[in-house]
């Protein structure tokens, strides 16, 4: 019977433990689809608090760049196609390259009411001068075929 009670206890502390490891991994993760014409590229963006923020290999994923379409984070050396970081700054910059050959317009779109709360996304196309509140459009078309973007997200 003892057996029994502590077994109970050592499961329930286990599953206590292993859910605040969870919770300790809690984040954001938003999606950008890129096109241009029948070409699309997923990109992901985010923060968690077990990430780091350089590229790791547990969260983030390397681009291969194939195709008429290209697009990819880039910076701290390399490309990636899913850049998740770690929490610990007001503000966060993910640069983003885009290129387009098949000669149709880019289009770069998100899910708007899907962002998360308590944080401002912006889409900065300096080239353009334009700066676009994400969370009130869910689309941005860049004039050329080939674009140097900054997606930036801070704490409100």
């Amino acid at each position: 019977m003892k057996k029994n009670i502590w077994m109970s206890l050592f499961m329930v502390s286990g599953l206590l433990v292993g859910s605040s490891m969870a919770d300790a991994a809690a984040g954001w993760e938003t999606n950008l689809l890129i096109s241009a014409g029948t070409a699309e590229s997923r990109l992901s963006l985010g923060q968690r608090s077990d990430a780091t923020s350089e590229e790791d290999g547990r969260y983030d994923v390397p681009a291969m760049l194939s195709g008429t379409l290209r697009a990819a984070f880039t910076g701290g050396g390399g490309s990636l196609w899913r850049d998740i970081r770690a929490f610990g700054r007001n503000r966060e910059e993910w640069h983003l390259a885009i290129a387009s050959s098949n000669g149709q317009p880019v289009k770069i779109g998100w899910d708007a009411k899907g962002l998360p709360k308590g944080f401002r996304f912006e889409l900065i196309d300096e080239a353009a001068g334009q700066v676009i509140a994400m969370e009130s459009s869910s689309a941005y078309k860049p004039a050329k075929t080939a674009a140097a973007l900054i997606v930036r997200v801070s704490s409100k």
